[in-house]
Formats: structure tokens, sequence, C-alpha cells
């Protein structure tokens, strides 16, 4: 045992919030700090985001739940303080990033084609594994996120979340600089969607129904901005677009039935995105519709 993990034992203890009841405030409490055992390390936090997954988790929403009592947060940013045996992909000090997606096999069908999250083993931080709504954080050291030094915690914490999920989304589309993406819904993962389309040179039609958040979009580089709540938002897409969005059509809302469904506005060949919410409600399309310009829908899950 080195001299940094001697340090940390399980005789000392951290503040914790837990989850001791589902659908109760959490409980501020002191909890073990816990001792990495070979191939895992012990990360001190530094922030944690809250994410929409959090608050399902603490509800108990979802018919598999995580078992009481339980430490929520999957975007925990944090300095590496112990390391376990045969750890050396990491090593104390290094700045990571805790996210959903807490471990997987590694080497099924899912995992060799860059789809972890669906995994039959995959285990998820803050659901499956204690997370970081706590001063430390238990991690594997193959599937953290490496931070830069320079980025503030409170600004890396939702990209390791809502930031990968609209990535992943975007990169799902297969769209290819100028052409046309449609982010419906420009909130905690749209305005991170818009940027990430900027990056690569698609050309960004936002839709909201929030003034505030479309001029956000504008801000942060959206091309054009349509408000779904006055007049017809397809007509508008196509007119601002000249005729729809060509490849893809990305929605961020988190609404299980995005209001008005724009999507329906694509004129041709191209795909339909979106994270896949693990709500009560259902994503509805127009089959027909979707047949006859030859649209295919693609979900990217969460944390992907």
């Amino acid at each position: 045992m080195s001299t940094r993990e001697s340090k940390v034992t399980m005789t000392q203890k951290m503040q914790a919030a837990v989850v001791e009841q589902f659908g109760k405030p959490l409980v501020l409490r002191e909890w073990d700090i816990p001792t990495p055992a070979a191939g895992q390390i012990l990360v001190k936090t530094e922030a944690c985001g809250v994410c929409g997954t959090d608050v399902h988790a603490v509800r108990g929403d979802w018919p598999l739940k995580p078992s009481l009592p339980f430490i929520p947060g999957h975007e925990g940013i944090g300095l590496v303080a112990a390391v376990g045996a045969g750890v050396t992909v990491v090593k104390e000090g290094d700045r990571v990033g805790v996210p959903w997606l807490y471990s997987a096999c590694g080497h099924c069908e899912y995992c060799l084609s860059a789809w972890e999250t669906v995994c039959a083993e995959a285990q998820f931080g803050g659901y499956t594994r204690n997370g970081g709504f706590a001063e430390y954080i238990l991690a594997n050291p193959d599937y953290v996120a490496h931070v830069p030094a320079g980025l503030a915690a409170t600004e890396a914490a939702p990209i390791i979340c809502a930031g990968i999920t609209t990535y992943k989304g975007i990169k799902e589309a297969a769209v290819r600089p100028g052409e046309w993406i449609v982010i419906s819904g420009a909130g905690g993962l749209g305005h991170l969607a818009v940027q990430y389309a900027k990056a690569m040179g698609l050309q960004v039609c936002a839709i909201d129904i929030d003034d505030g958040k479309l001029a956000h979009a504008t801000r942060l580089g959206a091309d054009c901005v349509v408000n779904a709540g006055n007049g017809d938002p397809v007509e508008a897409v196509k007119a601002a677009t000249e005729g729809g969005g060509h490849r893809a059509w990305f929605l961020s809302s988190g609404r299980a039935d995005p209001r008005p469904s724009v999507y329906s506005g694509a004129d041709g060949p191209g795909v339909q995105t979106a994270p896949v919410r693990k709500g009560r409600g259902r994503l509805r399309q127009q089959v027909d519709k979707n047949v006859s310009v030859a649209l295919t829908a693609i979900t990217a899950s969460t944390g992907a």
C-alpha cells in the first residue's frame, strides 16, 4: 500500500448526500471513505453536476431501481487521491471525470462497437455504483475522462454526460460539413449540441419555445432559430433552411413527445437522432412520413 493509500482508509469518514428512501429528500450523512481495491481508483471530488437521471434515481422512477441506500451523481470531477494495485492508466494527482458509464465488460459485441452503455454487464455511476454527491468517489480507471487542468470542474462536469450524449447523437447521424442539422430543444443538451455541430462544420437551426434559449443558441453560433410556439414551426424551418433539415434532426428535448413534432418537416432522405430517455413516455413518429421520405430513426443512449 502506498503512502497516499495509507492515509485514505475505511476508518475515515466523508460527507455524502444519500438516498435512503425513494421520493424523499437526500440525507447529508457521514459515510466511510472507500479504499480502492485492485484495478480501482479513489477520486477526491471537486464538483459534481446534477442530471435529470439523478432526479429519476432519487424518485425510484424506473423498474430497475438502485439498491438503497445509495449516493447519486454521475458528473463528478476531481483529483485521483489513491490507486489500487495494478492501475497504470492514471496516477495520483491526475484530474479525472467519473461518468454515467462506470464500467463495462470490454469484450462483447456492444463494447467492441462503441456501445458500451448497452453492455449486459455495464455498471452505472450514481445508480448501480455510488456516485459523485460525496467528497470521494470510487471509480474504474479505464472508464474515467481525463480532464485538462485549465478547465473548471463546474464546466467540465456536464460535458461528461450531456456533452457526450449530444456528441454521440450527432456523430451517429453521419452529417457532413456544410449540411443542415436541426436541433429541437436548445436547453441543457441542445446548447451543447449547437456548439458541437458548429465545430463539425454543420449549418445549425435551433428550435425551442423559449426566446431566451434561442438567443443563447444564436450567441453560440446557430445559423437560424425558430420559436416553435409561434406559427407553424415546420414551415418556418423549411423557409430558414431552404427546404428543411436535409440530413439530420436532433431531438434534445426532455419531453417524452416533443411538441410539436417538428422533425416531420424533413423533406428527403436523412436521419433523426434522439437521446434515449428512460421516462414513462415514448417518442411518437409518423411511420408513413418516415417511409415516404426515407428517414432513418436513430437513438443515442444517454451518457453514450
